[in-house]
């Protein structure tokens, strides 16, 4: 077969397996769902003859379909039934309040401050706040009276129940496949960072523009990690299960997390690695064997994700014996590769995680019930607390911010809206303001462009839908695949939501309105880029939140994040809470690191006299990672219970030393000490630990490295 064969074969494949794994996804799942549920009583009433029952009782269901993201039963539950007690309450008081200007004016920005103030109570919360938003715009050119108010709120309950029992009964129907689903996701992810990982044995590749990748995909496996965090620990009946299913979630996630240190665990310095070996001709062996464990890793994931029915499809054994022989040979040729042996003593490690999670499929051991209660340590409850509430009613807070611009700028779109623009649908420009408006400018700039962009290429594709596809039945076919479409892309690619959103808006006013499909268009274009305009001056103007204000307090928890790291290794003995310690410190170093990475990312893309020491900073991102890369290998160098030689123990205290220094730099107000206190050094046998010196030599040296760049910023600016 031609190259050119060969390719268009292998992106075709590739597109397979993309589609199959999007076709088996939970964000497919939901779009599914949410359509059937959006759908169904707006067709029964359609074809009763009173559509616009139809649609408020859709409506209901959409608004509860916000908050309804993956998670514990228990959390979904909870918050659909608060979502449909909001949008029942809003939906009446504005249906009362629409007839006087003034008043709902002042109601608009009331319940904009307070509803955004929700997301002080985090991401769910903050859904349920959007939903209430959502509902009261909807609402506020109605002109009904108090029985018709009444029974219009009753209709959007109804439809929100509706909703609730729908998700219900398909969580109660299929229990594992939302943790089926994400946990498969968080798999891909991380053997997309194993594969990154194998491009710095690549000569081709620039390290510095693979140290960029790696440490934005680290950000992405730490979120997704969260996730199945948040929908495994907080599920009672899948930590306490029995069944060979529950059993395999929990532990492929266990060793996943394990697989993933490891992985980090094989950080070298890539650019003497490469002076060294480039024309030996060994580096690529290390590349090929690399990528394969990536493709194994992929394996498992779409074994879970995709309920596929294989067995491993690697033993990495002989291959990593074929890889070791040629290491020997450049040995005997006088070739120092004390380097080589190392990774490959890593890769041996994480050749024996991927197959003894395959393992998991034939045969999953129960885990202890004290391991099973730790678990819970690793996730944050999620409760209603006022004091919280309360604590964030000052310009300080981020979310007060927020919550105050919100409110200023959707009653000055409200008034525009009303007294200049006057046109049919006016209330999409707030639609628009609070899809678009975040807390923090960059993403309200990404939100931005991606809904313009996506309305004005979605709209220009619903005009040529319904130009020549008149018949009701090709529009409905067409309305049913967009929404699908449209839901499914929601958390995932923005911009494709929209596109697929505005042709299914057009199509369902083709069915409720006489008015001209252009203007109908038209308006919504224009309503979005008012809208648009108004949020993102709202983010520049209005109490902005940079990004470079932000990164004080988010560097000097990475520092202490080490710190906790470096400090729980040294310390960690046999006893189950030192173990719940160690893993916790690990978990909150990947957590903040995750944080100063997208938190740089955003600074990025905000105004150029916002991003100050951006090179600073990023440097400091790249020995943060250097710095955790060289702890998990300790850890793994260091055994539990290993004596320390009195040599080693001086040089952690002096990496430790340097952290402390360079987190005092950046803030007195607490230091490091407080938090951790001195590092104890208590072993329990006389065995003493194996640890290459080069290894605290690196790490002094990345030490020292990141307290230069902490001086170089001036973090009073």
């Amino acid at each position: 077969m031609n190259p050119v064969a060969e390719s268009i074969q292998h992106k075709i494949t590739a597109s397979g397996k993309t589609l199959k794994r999007f076709l088996f996804s939970q964000y497919f799942s939901d779009g599914i769902r949410i359509t059937f549920g959006l759908l169904l009583p707006s067709v029964l009433f359609y074809n009763l003859g009173d559509i616009n029952l139809g649609i408020a009782i859709s409506l209901g269901a959409l608004c509860v379909s916000i908050p309804d993201n993956p998670g514990p039963y228990e959390h979904r539950r909870n918050a659909m039934l608060i979502t449909i007690a909001l949008i029942f309450g809003m939906a009446l008081l504005t249906a009362l309040f629409a007839k006087y200007t003034a008043l709902l004016t002042l109601f608009i920005g009331v319940s904009c401050f307070l509803l955004s103030m929700m997301h002080v109570f985090g991401a769910r919360a903050a859904a349920m706040g959007i939903s209430a938003l959502a509902v009261m715009i909807l609402g506020i050119d109605q002109q009904l009276t108090f029985v018709q108010a009444l029974n219009y709120a009753l209709l959007v309950m109804l439809g929100g129940i509706w909703y609730f029992l729908l998700s219900l009964f398909s969580q109660k129907l299929m229990p594992y496949r939302a943790s089926e689903q994400i946990l498969g996701e968080c798999i891909f992810e991380v053997a997309k960072f194993i594969e990154l990982k194998a491009g710095f044995y690549d000569a081709k590749v620039d390290i510095n523009e693979q140290y960029k990748k790696i440490i934005a995909q680290q950000a992405v496996v730490n979120e997704y990690q969260e996730h199945v965090r948040e929908i495994l620990f907080k599920t009672r009946k899948i930590l306490v299960d029995s069944t060979p299913t529950g059993r395999t979630l929990l532990l492929t996630f266990i060793d996943l997390v394990d697989l993933y240190e490891q992985s980090m665990a094989t950080h070298y310095n890539y650019i003497d690695i490469h002076k060294a070996y480039a024309n030996t001709g060994i580096l690529p062996h290390f590349e090929s064997v690399i990528k394969q464990m990536a493709k194994a890793i992929t394996h498992i994931g779409n074994n879970l994700h995709n309920h596929e029915d294989k067995s491993a499809s690697k033993h990495f054994i002989p291959t990593l014996n074929v890889l070791k022989g040629k290491v020997d040979e450049l040995e005997i040729q006088g070739i120092k590769v004390h380097v080589l042996k190392r990774i490959l003593i890593n890769l041996r490690n994480i050749s024996n995680r991927i197959e003894r999670i395959h393992g998991y499929k034939l045969s999953a051991q129960q885990l202890p019930k004290e391991r099973s209660a730790e678990l819970r340590k690793f996730v944050q409850p999620q409760t209603i607390d006022w004091n919280l509430f309360k604590a964030n009613l000052t310009l300080d807070s981020n979310h007060f911010r927020h919550a105050i611009r919100m409110a200023i700028i959707c009653m000055a779109g409200f008034v525009f809206a009303r007294t200049i623009y006057n046109a049919s649908y006016s209330y999409w420009i707030l639609i628009s303001i609070i899809v678009i408006l975040k807390p923090g400018f960059s993403l309200t700039k990404k939100r931005n462009y991606e809904r313009v962009i996506g309305t004005i290429i979605g709209g220009l594709v619903g005009l040529l839908i319904l130009k020549f596809f008149p018949s009701i039945g090709a529009r409905f076919a067409f309305l049913t695949t967009l929404m699908v479409l449209a839901f499914s892309f929601m958390r995932i690619n923005y911009v494709v939501s929209v596109l697929f959103m505005t042709p299914y808006v057009l199509i369902v006013f083709s069915f409720t309105d006489t008015a001209s499909q252009f203007s109908v268009a038209w308006e919504r274009i224009l309503d979005t880029l008012i809208g648009a305009g108004l949020a993102l001056g709202a983010s520049y103007f209005i109490f902005p939140n940079w990004e470079s204000y932000q990164l004080k307090d988010i560097m000097q928890k990475v520092l202490n994040a080490n710190m906790g790291y470096l400090k729980s290794i040294a310390e960690r003995n046999e006893t189950q809470l030192s173990q719940s310690t160690y893993r916790l410190a690990r978990k909150e170093l990947y957590v903040q690191s995750s944080y100063l990475t997208t938190a740089f990312q955003r600074m990025l893309s905000e105004p150029k006299s916002k991003q100050k020491n951006s090179n600073h900073v990023f440097q400091f991102s790249v020995l943060n990672n250097q710095m955790s890369s060289y702890l998990a290998t300790l850890s793994y160098q260091l055994k539990v219970g290993e004596q320390l030689s009195d040599e080693d123990i001086r040089a952690i205290r002096s990496v430790y030393f340097i952290l402390h220094e360079s987190s005092e730099k950046i803030s007195t107000q607490q230091t490091p000490e407080s938090i951790f206190g001195e590092i104890k050094f208590t072993r329990s046998n006389n065995h003493y630990a194996a640890i290459q010196p080069e290894l605290f030599i690196a790490m002094q040296q990345t030490a020292t490295n990141i307290k230069k760049e902490i001086n170089q910023i001036n973090f009073s600016e």
